[in-house]
């Protein structure tokens, strides 16, 4: 609550992070394949065809350029900020592992709510 933490998610070669405050914690399921921010029931869900990960909810489509720059929305071009509190993802390269991302940019699907995976 009072300091800043900054939780990491990291899987093929790639760390989620946050970049601002409040509890907010990423666990990972089954090789990467549901993401779930602990404390706000947001479900991304990871499929590795092309690296996109789709949440279960919204749907707001993110390009993440893959090599520590922040998330952007495709439509208005402004940083991935929480609806609730404005917090930053970004998303760092971290010698990638397995590739399941591709290389030059990964599409996210961002939305929040539903829990679970269909």
């Amino acid at each position: 609550m009072g300091s800043v933490e900054v939780p990491v998610l990291m899987y093929a070669g790639k760390v989620l992070e946050h970049m601002v405050t409040r509890q907010r914690y990423w666990s990972i399921w089954c090789m990467g394949e549901v993401l779930e921010c602990i404390g706000m029931g947001d479900v991304l869900e990871w499929k590795d065809t092309g690296g996109v990960l789709k949440c279960l909810d919204t749907g707001e489509v993110l390009k993440c350029m893959h090599t520590g720059e922040v998330l952007e929305h495709l439509d208005t071009e402004r940083v991935l900020e929480s609806m609730d509190i404005g917090e930053v993802l970004e998303c760092m390269a971290l010698a990638p592992a397995h590739q399941l991302i591709s290389s030059s940019l990964c599409e996210l699907v961002v939305g929040r709510g539903t829990h679970g995976p269909a």
